[in-house]
């Protein structure tokens, strides 16, 4: 058997996993609480992983130590949830402590040089059925794809100007489902820096992108998604602006948007002219406020219990609405207190400066996500959770390695 034939085995579950953190699926769709798939596999890894110390395999100190921390700052979390003593209180930080299989998982796969690019182009056409998802649901198959596990039984749907309908995917939220699509961007962009994929997977992720956010009518992910092209641009790989065919993708998604108009229609941006006067920035605005203030008298965070606090707050202002603080940081902080929420930053802020050396998925996937944290409290969405996981348990130095045959050289390489 050559070893060509001897990858396609692993090649095929990472594409497999790498599609499946993207269309992260319902395992019980008939059932309210069901688990997502992102939860079967994080288990599954973590498994492996005590399978395997327990058979004498042993992790480096380094990775062990970051392990150990991480756990730490996710202490508070774990502490107000079991003072609530409900179930739906704990699920975040269960799926944290899931997220490390998933660091594990990821940092084996995306450091060996021939799986990464499978992992990743796996992610990018889970991005795609994601949309799929949307689509489906756009034309009246909501239904359907609740039943195929496809999208929650609580979903959000609403309708916005004109009783335009707005799809939510694959997730409860439409902003949730609209980010983790435009997570394949950074994804393109990080495997173009690397050489490892052609030119097509990167208009494949922009096509996604603009096809999403123009179903769902979502603004912040295709703002984010176009600061970190124009960031790309200027950045990425060492190459000038003057690099034709990048100057060519700009121009056309710049001529696509003034032609047909941005996500939602010019009416939603409209309201940009005059900010102090929107409905919408003024919700925004006074949520993020009150959820300020709950942080800096709640340092070491309050679990899901803000939540009580936030909505009673809001419906003061605006009766019948449930508004969050739409920011990510701040929904951290009132979860896990100030320690986690400075420990990501930290993390993703490294990988931010290291840009200006070189690009890889890392980075701009750090870039990016840093970016739609100040939009909405994504840090609830298991797909994301398990990214950044990831990205601040994995080793900050990425060595590439040939290490497909056999699973003990992938968890010590994993460490190193």
């Amino acid at each position: 058997m050559t070893i060509e034939e001897n990858l396609q085995i692993p090649r095929f579950l990472a594409a497999g996993v790498g599609f499946i953190l993207a269309f992260n699926v319902y395992l019980l769709p008939w059932s309210a609480r069901t688990p997502r798939a992102t939860d079967l596999i994080g288990v599954t890894f973590l498994a492996i992983v005590v399978l395997l110390l327990l058979m004498g395999l042993r992790l480096s100190s380094g990775l062990s130590k970051r392990i150990f921390l991480v756990s730490i700052l996710l202490a508070p979390m774990f502490w107000h949830g079991l003072r609530i003593g409900k179930l739906y209180a704990l699920i975040d930080a269960i799926r944290w402590v899931i997220g490390f299989g998933w660091a594990l998982g990821l940092t084996w796969m995306a450091r060996d040089k021939r799986l990464r690019p499978w992992l990743f182009k796996g992610f990018i056409a889970g991005a795609v059925g994601c949309v799929g998802v949307i689509v489906m649901q756009a034309v009246g198959l909501g239904g359907l794809t609740i039943s195929l596990g496809w999208a929650p039984q609580d979903a959000v749907v609403g309708a916005y100007f004109a009783d335009i309908l707005r799809v939510p995917g694959m997730e409860k939220n439409v902003n949730g489902s609209a980010a983790v699509i435009s997570l394949c961007v950074p994804v393109a962009l990080g495997l173009l820096d690397e050489n490892r994929v052609s030119r097509l997977w990167l208009f494949i992720a922009l096509a996604t992108v603009v096809i999403g956010s123009a179903l769902t009518f979502n603004r912040s992910s295709i703002l984010v998604s176009g600061v970190t092209i124009v960031a790309w641009v200027f950045l990425a790989g060492r190459q000038s602006i003057g690099t034709g065919w990048k100057v060519f993708a700009v121009l056309f998604i710049t001529i696509g948007l003034a032609t047909y108009g941005p996500p939602g229609g010019w009416e939603r941006w409209d309201e940009l002219a005059n900010l102090t006067q929107s409905g919408n920035f003024q919700i925004r605005l006074r949520s993020t406020l009150f959820g300020l203030d709950l942080f800096f008298s709640n340092p070491l965070g309050m679990g899901k219990a803000y939540q009580v606090y936030m909505e009673n707050y809001m419906r003061s202002y605006v009766p019948e609405t449930t508004h969050s603080p739409h920011n990510a940081f701040i929904q951290i902080g009132l979860m896990a207190g100030f320690p986690l929420l400075l420990g990501i930053i930290w993390k993703l802020g490294l990988r931010i400066i290291s840009l200006f050396r070189s690009g890889s998925v890392e980075t701009w996937l750090s870039l990016h996500l840093f970016g739609l944290f100040f939009f909405e409290t994504y840090l609830a969405v298991p797909t994301i959770i398990s990214l950044v996981a990831w990205l601040i348990v994995q080793p900050f130095t990425e060595r590439f390695v040939n290490n497909t045959s056999f699973i003990r050289k992938a968890v010590k390489e994993t460490g190193n």
